[in-house]
């Protein structure tokens, strides 16, 4: 969100942009699109006093208090035992220092996930006693253990067993395609050495302020239903006011399916964000055989509206991009994540201003906790009314 806005400012306030300048501009996908599908790791089971399982991430906004951290809950065994949750520092070597932040007013809490299905691969938002406010860039890390004593937020020692146990799923696999050095997430076994893990995976771990979400939310990632005649799948936005007066949008990138070969692929785009809004203001058909493999696993697919003059759109106006067939073919679908409370989409990109929408021939249902993997690819944008001297600025694609 942060690095779109700076992008944004810097290109509002050049006088030219050329085209040569090849800048690629896109808005909308929660994270860096992905090619091939997205796992949850395999859980890591807190079955002795001695586990521990940590995430470390740097902090990126100023003088706002951390009040709680949200994790994804894997699978309970028996009657749980209370945990404790809790910030600290790093040391020298990146691992958790053993010292939790606050000071006198330590910035953990503690929880007993329910001897139920409940809690059952969710994500689960922790509250902490006391708030902690990190300055910008300051390394944290997280760190979940079974309650050691009695000392605050703990109410005694906790000693989980093989029959009374939780689960917690740390992260996700091959959600962009490189292999993320920060954040991390780390392990600790029968109180051995914490060991990172350095693979293709992402930490679910997020932190929750009085305003935002910061992190990686990710309660569920999945596709849209199987296709069914006349149904679009596609994401709704609400275009932020401050990035510009008006602007135009080239074509889009998505995760998904297309649809079986011998059928073909229509990228729409609408007016509105009313469940009744239906204005077509762009559209364009391909042949659903121009792709490297029609149907089958999930790809990425990138489209551009034909149309000579682009429709011109509204800075702080609510638009609509879909994606449909006109064949009866069940392979198009959509990827998508969710979250437990639309709040946390404050954490991706766009914010909560975007979300999930789909229809079958009737009006529009958006789903405000489900964001696709989509971005929509800007063309061209102008700078805010009384932004100052210069015209409209190209933003190139591709």
């Amino acid at each position: 969100m942060y690095l779109l806005r700076a992008l944004l400012v810097v290109l509002l306030t050049i006088s030219t942009v050329r085209a040569d300048d090849a800048v690629m501009l896109t808005y909308g996908s929660p994270i860096p699109m992905q090619v091939g599908s997205i796992i949850f790791t395999s859980a890591f089971t807190l079955d002795s006093a001695d586990d521990k399982l940590g995430y470390v991430s740097a902090w990126p906004v100023a003088s706002e208090a951390i009040t709680g951290v949200c994790v994804r809950y894997g699978l309970r065994t028996g009657t749980p035992v209370q945990h404790k949750i809790s910030i600290q520092g790093i040391d020298v070597s990146g691992l958790p220092n053993g010292t939790i932040k606050g000071g006198a007013s330590p910035a953990a809490g503690a929880f007993t996930p329910p001897a139920s299905t409940a809690w059952d691969l969710s994500l689960q938002c922790i509250t902490l006693s006391n708030a902690y406010t990190p300055v910008r860039g300051e390394l944290l890390s997280v760190v979940i253990e079974p309650c050691p004593n009695a000392t605050a937020p703990c109410s005694g020692a906790a000693t989980p067993t093989v029959s009374n146990s939780s689960s917690f799923t740390p992260s996700v696999v091959a959600m962009t395609d490189s292999f993320p050095g920060v954040p991390y997430h780390l392990l600790k076994t029968n109180g051995g050495a914490w060991t990172k893990q350095a693979g293709t995976s992402t930490p679910i771990v997020n932190f929750v302020t009085a305003t935002r979400s910061v992190g990686y939310p990710i309660q569920q990632w999945t596709q849209t239903a199987t296709y069914n005649a006349g149904t679009e799948y596609g994401m709704l936005c609400q275009f932020p006011a401050a990035y510009g007066s008006t602007f135009t949008i080239r074509g889009i990138r998505y995760a998904g399916r297309t649809p079986a070969a011998g059928s073909d692929v229509t990228i729409r785009l609408y007016q509105g964000g009313n469940a009744t809004d239906t204005t077509v203001l762009q559209s364009v058909t391909y042949d659903s055989d121009a792709v490297a493999a029609a149907g089958g696993n999930t790809r990425y697919h990138e489209y551009y509206f034909d149309e000579a003059t682009l429709a011109t759109l509204t800075w702080g106006n609510a638009y609509r991009v879909s994606v449909t067939t006109s064949g009866a073919a069940t392979n198009l679908n959509l990827n998508y994540i969710e979250v437990d409370d639309a709040q946390r989409m404050t954490a991706f990109p766009g914010g909560s201003t975007c979300s999930l929408t789909t229809r079958t021939t009737g009006n529009w249902t958006d789903t405000a906790t489900q964001r696709p993997m989509l971005d929509v690819i800007l063309d061209e944008t102008t700078k805010p009314t009384g932004g100052g001297g210069g015209g409209g600025h190209g933003i190139i694609g591709g």
